[in-house]
């Protein structure tokens, strides 16, 4: 069974519930992290907030964009590898 939730951070009692059914086993918690976005044919003054659920890994890094975040880090630290190679004249 799916159940979503909201708690007020600001209640004491809340996030004490909170603490506590994070320490179930059974219990699995998935944060939503909330986007600030604008539509495109209105004013600034009607930004609204939009929830997407991100999964990530271990590691914190979104598994949707994982593979892109992994490929770019290997070319950036190849493209680093090369130049100091041609500074200190390894190669």
């Amino acid at each position: 069974m799916e159940l979503t939730l909201s708690i007020n951070p600001e209640n004491t009692n809340a996030m004490a519930f909170l603490e506590f059914i994070k320490n179930l086993d059974f219990i699995t918690i998935q944060e939503v992290k909330k986007t600030l976005t604008a539509t495109p044919n209105k004013t600034q003054d009607s930004l609204h907030t939009e929830t997407e659920v991100v999964e990530e890994d271990e590691n914190g890094i979104p598994l949707r964009d994982k593979d892109f975040i992994l490929e770019l880090s290997r070319k950036t630290n190849k493209a680093i590898a090369e130049k100091w190679d041609s500074y200190f004249d390894l190669k």
